[in-house]
Formats: structure tokens, C-alpha cells, sequence
């Protein structure tokens, strides 16, 4: 995204979070989330990139960095009442890490939810996918 990108998309965002404001001021009987709300903001570069992003993010917003527990997070974080805007950086290996966890567990997921393509009727489903063709000659057969 160019700056000039950037900047239109920035206008709409701060344009459409007024909008939102005004649409729950004037509706009151529409529902907001009875717990805090957060924005969360990425980084993405290096690992220094990001850090050095969030540094800067904090310095305009006037606020002090903090790092998780184990180092992989960083943020710079500002509140207004329940709502958090935060600019966020994650170590890329602490990423790298996440992805590969949430790539297996999709496998295994699928894995295990899995139909074979032998239980269903001839020609059906060829993706062994569930349908009533399918479940109708199963409960025949049962």
C-alpha cells in the first residue's frame, strides 16, 4: 500500500469508527459487547522492524512498551474506558511457531472429522462430504 493508500484508508477507518460511535449513540437499544473491545494493530519486518514500529507507536501515543512474559509479544497500548488500541509486534519465530501449530491442528482436525468416500453411495459425494443421498442409502443399508 502507497502512502496516498494509506492515507485514504487511514481517512475511512477513523471516518467509519465515528459512524459506528454515532449508530450506538443513536440506537440505544442496539447491543455493544458488555467486556472491553480491543484494535489490534500488526507489525510485520524484522524482528527489530517491528519492535522499532511499536517504540514509535509509543512515543506518539505517550505510552510505555511492554513485552509478554516470555518475550514474543510487544506492545505499545492506550485505552479509552473499555477500549484498547494497541500496536503489536511478535517475534517471527514465536509466528513461525503458531503457524505450524495451527497447520497441524487443522490437519488433524480434518483428519479425524474425515469421511471415508467409501461410505458413501456411488457417485455421491466424491469430496466425502456429508448429504442426504448419503445418509439415506446408509440408514437402507443399516
Amino acid at each position: 500500500m502507497n502512502s496516498i493508500e494509506q492515507q485514504d484508508h487511514r481517512a475511512e477507518l477513523i471516518s467509519a469508527l465515528h459512524l459506528l460511535a454515532w449508530f450506538l449513540a443513536d440506537h440505544p437499544d442496539v447491543p455493544v459487547p458488555p467486556y472491553s473491545v480491543s484494535i489490534q494493530v500488526d507489525t510485520d519486518g524484522t524482528d527489530a522492524e517491528q519492535r522499532a514500529a511499536v517504540d514509535a507507536a509509543a512515543a506518539v501515543m505517550g505510552v510505555e512498551t511492554s513485552s509478554s512474559a516470555n518475550g514474543t509479544h510487544y506492545e505499545a497500548a492506550i485505552k479509552f474506558g473499555p477500549v484498547k488500541y494497541y500496536v503489536l509486534a511478535i517475534d517471527n519465530e514465536a509466528m513461525d511457531a503458531h503457524d505450524e501449530k495451527t497447520r497441524l491442528g487443522r490437519e488433524a482436525y480434518e483428519a479425524l472429522h474425515a469421511k471415508p468416500v467409501a461410505e458413501h453411495a456411488d457417485g455421491c459425494c466424491a469430496d466425502g462430504a456429508d448429504c442426504v443421498e448419503c445418509r439415506t442409502a446408509a440408514e437402507a443399508t443399516a
